[in-house]
């Protein structure tokens, strides 16, 4: 198994993850309908960080802590995940891409999240300034593509404890 850290064991989390992941994405739909653009994003970012930790999880049994790793440990890290999820993969026809996918898609939203939550407070210029409606249907329709994946696979394997 890839040694990334932290090891995190039970059905409870995994299921907990779920249930979170679930919650923030209706955040994101609600925050969406009311026109609150960055707070959409914001509950997006964490429902993929959370579908990510929940492919980590069942896959490896482990998930990085921080935000954002560096490509390298994140290249190793996916192939372990695609490698321990062969089966599953064939169950639910997810192809390896899709893995990467959720993976990048996690990666990509995170590394926008301190203009996102903050804006740019050296020039002033907040976040309802630079995401607008697009940006936040774009962050919907990433979580629609790569949402179901960490709970289909916690449900299927159960955290991973190898």
């Amino acid at each position: 198994m890839l040694d990334i850290g932290y090891s995190f064991e039970g059905k409870a989390l995994g299921r907990g993850f779920a249930r979170r992941l679930r919650l923030r994405g209706e955040d994101a739909q609600r925050q969406f309908e009311g026109g609150n653009f960055p707070e959409a994003i914001l509950a997006v970012q964490e429902a993929l960080e959370l579908n990510a930790k929940m492919i980590a999880l069942a896959t490896v049994g482990k998930y990085p802590r921080e935000h954002v790793i560096d490509e390298r440990r994140l290249s190793g890290f996916v192939r372990a995940a695609i490698d321990a999820a062969s089966s599953a993969l064939v169950t639910f026809r997810f192809q390896p891409e899709d893995l990467v996918r959720a993976f990048l898609l996690a990666r990509f939203w995170s590394q926008l999240y301190p203009v996102v939550k903050y804006g740019i407070e050296e020039l002033g210029v907040g976040p309802q300034r630079i995401f607008g409606r697009e940006e936040a249907e774009l962050a919907l329709h990433h979580l629609s593509e790569v949402g179901e994946i960490g709970p289909k696979l916690v449900d299927y394997y159960g955290p991973c404890t190898a």
